[in-house]
């Protein structure tokens, strides 16, 4: 059996593809070899997406709902492309956004949905595999992080800014990987995985990363102690969490001493600094409150409009489908996240307890994140695969439940 763990498999690959791609600028210089890469994973999850479109009635729900998003995003694309003038992102420098670009992304986020649910179709994507890949993913991040860490330096010195700490970009990175903790069997290594991500998350001093991980970590470490059968291990587990918790209160209280910088990302939330958001927001929402087109009510102005709007992205997936997509995007993009929960809660009774709030942790961290960044475009193979092994992994429990019920 351990033998067979460690044989490559389809599923390995495609992780060992999407690693080597994240890995640019780290293993190799950015250019041609992450582009064949991205070819290469898309093209992937094109081939296998396309017999759950198509036979979307034996299809579950869930993946129903990205086929829609798909079909939205393919069609809102291939119009940009063929049909838009040249679109430049203005805020902190001129930059040209390819016109391939708004496709490419949402291709990249949702296409990998339907490889994943194959994955565990096949026995190629399993609990044991996913345990592998939660250590493999921490080991990528900090690599990342690291990357982002440098490049920063890199651009202070330039600037002839004399700065040793910056806001790094991978803190949602290490927030996402906290619901997957709860498939680590061994109860000592989970929580030293949720001590390292979340002193990572801190350390990235991305404030909504900050947010969202304090509260899933409290979430989790309630849910875990709740999910403990016996005296024994509650008592244990209650010991690894009063640890976990005072880790993070030390390590926050050594950041307020030690870090100006912590500080003054405290006093910027505090005094409603939204870096540079409340800019861009007040833009983009007076242009879709002020519009009077029904046209652009119902399906917005196009791919990339936030864009021409106020010079960049909305960074707030709401106001970047309501201006783009319109009410179509938005009630689309809202089903999606819907569909989530109600799929976590319909089959509650078949799940184990811990696959079950992994579940929902899961939805709802994907559905904050829509808030104040971007994400129903720009999800991470580390978010999708559990979410579709879940998807599947409910599924055949339901069908288990209903034969033998059937049988009696």
């Amino acid at each position: 059996m351990q033998l067979r763990l460690y044989k490559l498999n389809a599923c390995d690959w495609y992780i060992v593809i999407g690693c080597l791609y994240y890995l640019q600028d780290v293993l190799y210089p950015s250019g041609i070899i992450n582009r064949i890469l991205q070819i290469l994973m898309m093209l992937w999850a094109l081939s296998i997406s396309l017999k759950y479109i198509i036979n979307f009635k034996q299809t579950p729900q869930l993946l129903n709902m990205v086929s829609l998003l798909v079909v939205m995003y393919t069609i809102y694309g291939i119009t940009f492309m063929l049909y838009s003038n040249e679109v430049n992102i203005t805020e902190g420098g001129i930059r040209e956004v390819g016109s391939y670009l708004y496709l490419q992304n949402a291709l990249n986020s949702l296409l990998p949905f339907y490889l994943f649910y194959a994955f565990a179709e096949q026995g190629k994507l399993t609990v044991e595999r996913i345990r592998i890949y939660c250590f493999v993913f921490l080991l990528l991040f900090i690599a990342m992080y690291f990357k982002s860490y440098k490049q920063s330096l890199v651009q202070a010195a330039i600037a002839g800014i004399e700065r040793k700490e910056f806001t790094n970009n991978t803190g949602y990175n290490f927030v996402m990987l906290m619901p997957i903790l709860f498939f680590i069997k061994h109860k000592l290594l989970r929580y030293v995985m949720l001590v390292i991500v979340m002193g990572f998350t801190i350390m990235c001093m991305k404030r909504g990363a900050i947010l969202m991980g304090g509260i899933c970590f409290i979430w989790f470490l309630w849910a875990d102690f709740r999910h403990a059968t016996s005296i024994r291990y509650k008592l244990g587990t209650l010991f690894l969490a009063i640890c976990a918790l005072s880790s993070a209160v030390i390590y926050i209280n050594y950041k307020q001493e030690t870090s100006s910088y912590f500080r003054s990302r405290i006093e910027q939330t505090q005094k409603g600094n939204a870096s540079g958001r409340n800019m861009i927001y007040p833009k983009i929402w007076d242009a879709v409150q002020n519009d009077e087109s029904v046209v652009h009510l119902l399906i917005g102005r196009g791919a990339n409009s936030t864009v021409e709007i106020a010079g960049n992205y909305a960074h707030q997936d709401w106001l970047e489908l309501a201006c783009n997509n319109g009410l179509i995007g938005v009630l689309l993009a809202l089903s999606f996240y819907i569909t989530i929960f109600t799929t976590a809660h319909s089959n509650r009774m078949f799940l184990p307890k811990e696959y079950y709030t992994t579940f929902l942790m899961l939805g709802f961290m994907l559905f904050s994140k829509t808030m104040f960044s971007m994400s129903i475009a720009n999800m991470k193979i580390w978010e999708i695969m559990p979410v579709a092994f879940l998807l599947w992994f409910a599924r055949q429990c339901a069908l288990n439940v209903n034969k033998n019920v059937k049988s009696m």
